[in-house]
């Protein structure tokens, strides 16, 4: 993955663990995040056995919804999966 891709991974990451440890409120985080990161790309790939992969990858085991205050969160998962939807959510 190259540094931006990765960077948005974990943006998407720490939000669905926020979501999970209940300091924002989401009942369907995943959800959320197929959604947000396939919107800005018609031919978008993403799909619920990836974002699951994503958070088993190694190198996000130190992303933490703690990192950023709680407020941020979903604003700084918006910015990414624009980013994400824009550069690398298509074929």
């Amino acid at each position: 993955m190259k540094p931006d891709e990765l960077s948005c991974v974990a943006d998407a990451v720490r939000y669905i663990r926020a979501a999970r440890e209940h300091v924002i409120d989401d009942p369907n985080p995943i959800e959320t995040i197929l959604s947000h990161y396939t919107e800005e790309s018609e031919d978008a790939t993403l799909d619920v056995r990836t974002v699951q992969r994503w958070l088993k990858r190694d190198d996000m085991k130190n992303v933490f919804s703690a990192d950023v205050d709680a407020d941020l969160i979903p604003k700084i998962m918006q910015f990414s999966a624009r980013f994400y939807g824009r550069h690398f959510a298509g074929k």
